[in-house]
């Protein structure tokens, strides 16, 4: 959810240049239903961009379920959490990490040598297979052989993640040869992909009165409809003389050989180290708390085994509240009337004293089992005010330093700046990841 490049913030970062030095895309006259089918594509597009990270993470009761203890007779499940339990979370991070360095790599280096429509087909159709095995394994009883499914699941995260990343650069290649309001609809799309899985898996449970099998069977089904919706939309809109015409606006350059010097690289980092500093503080904020710390968090009902307790808690305050307040955090800095490089300072300052304080305070939530760490925090309401704090201000990192980027380098450097920049994510990801399977044991 939060370890990729922010193609809406970055596209929204062209957009105010475009209109700084009055550079405008040239309309092009489209019969209405046409018009209305791309923007359907490109809305599905930002969904889709977001499913690999956040819509299976959101399935946490899920997870659980499957790798419970199902020899243990002891009636209190949290205190007696498998290994498989505690670590999936952290897993999944590190997954999604190592995964996504790979692909980000690659596309550095040979992506651009595959055109556009074929990236985004062909990941499309491999993320399509990846959920349809992932939805059918819903319904297998994997009791027997739960090391064998927690590995499969990994594999499948990878896959899907390495797809996504290929998937995100193609995209981002697509947005200039369209007019602006093409890009506005994906943006919508990115924006609301994390809370409507939310809202969906909340909904599927409501409607299966708790049944966690069936109500992720239902949950998975309709995600693997959005996939493949997406795919047969962009074969058949990909088509059209409007989309052809687009997409051929700007010739696409297989042959770009050109890597950035060392000196390059160093001059860029140089003009973007606050940048550089807030985005690293969001990753590690990420990695030490969010899924790995938020995943075993319990409700203070947990003892009584309510309903809100056992199906509602996890998804609600866990996963919606924190893509809530990821959103608004990135809304609210994408929106400050002033430019950020003339407070970076002031800005990576705070960034710090918010590091230090925030993470401790996630940690001190009810999150379960622990041997050491004391509870600060043992109430809902308590756990969801820490949660929602972090998150908004881990929106504000993410955005504040990518919009940083073009307040301090030029037009000629940008694209270098945020090759490097998603190359940075990836790599801080991946550093970082580790950390999450040893903060479960610090607990």
């Amino acid at each position: 959810m939060e370890g990729i490049i922010e193609e809406h913030i970055i596209s929204d970062i062209i957009n105010r240049e475009d209109k700084k030095n009055e550079e405008k895309l040239a309309k092009v006259s489209v019969p209405v239903e046409k018009n209305l089918l791309c923007h359907l594509l490109f809305f599905l597009m930002g969904v889709c961009h977001f499913l690999p990270i956040t819509f299976f993470s959101a399935a946490n009761n899920f997870w659980l379920h499957k790798f419970q203890n199902t020899t243990s007779d002891s009636s209190d499940e949290v205190q007696n959490r498998t290994v498989l339990q505690r670590y999936f979370a952290p897993a999944t991070l590190m997954t999604y990490a190592v995964s996504s360095l790979t692909f980000g790599i690659f596309n550095l280096t040979v992506g651009n040598r595959y055109k556009i429509m074929n990236r985004l087909i062909f990941t499309l159709c491999v993320e399509s297979v990846v959920f349809i095995l992932l939805t059918i394994g819903v319904k297998v009883n994997t009791n027997n052989f739960q090391i064998t499914y927690f590995f499969l699941v990994l594999m499948g995260y990878a896959t899907l993640q390495g797809a996504n990343a290929v998937n995100l650069v193609a995209s981002m290649n697509l947005f200039p040869r369209f007019p602006h309001k093409y890009m506005n609809t994906c943006l919508v799309g990115q924006g609301t992909a994390g809370v409507l899985g939310d809202i969906l898996n909340i909904m599927a449970v409501g409607m299966f009165n708790g049944d966690i099998t069936n109500a992720t069977l239902f949950y998975f089904i309709v995600g693997c409809g959005v996939v493949l919706l997406t795919l047969v939309l962009t074969t058949i809109v990909s088509k059209s003389s409007f989309f052809i015409l687009c997409v051929s606006s700007v010739p696409q350059d297989f042959d770009k050989t050109l890597v950035p010097s060392v000196k390059d690289l160093k001059h860029l980092f140089f003009k973007l180290k606050y940048a550089a500093i807030m985005l690293t503080y969001f990753v590690l904020g990420i990695t030490l708390t969010h899924p790995s710390i938020t995943a075993l968090v319990v409700s203070e009902q947990h003892e009584e085994n309510t309903s809100w307790a056992r199906s509602y808690f996890s998804p609600v305050m866990s996963f919606l509240l924190s893509d809530l307040g990821l959103l608004l955090g990135r809304v609210a800095v994408s929106h400050l009337p002033i430019e950020l490089s003339k407070i970076e300072r002031l800005l990576s300052a705070l960034s710090t004293i918010r590091t230090l304080i925030l993470i401790p305070l996630v940690w001190m939530c009810n999150a379960q089992p622990r041997s050491h760490l004391p509870i600060l925090f043992p109430r809902d309401y308590q756990y969801g005010i820490v949660l929602f704090i972090f998150m908004f201000t881990n929106g504000g990192l993410v955005n504040g330093s990518l919009l940083l980027i073009p307040e301090k380098v030029d037009k000629r450097e940008a694209d270098m700046a945020y090759t490097m920049y998603g190359f940075a994510l990836s790599l801080v990801h991946t550093i970082t990841s580790p950390l999450g399977l040893f903060i479960v044991n610090v607990l």
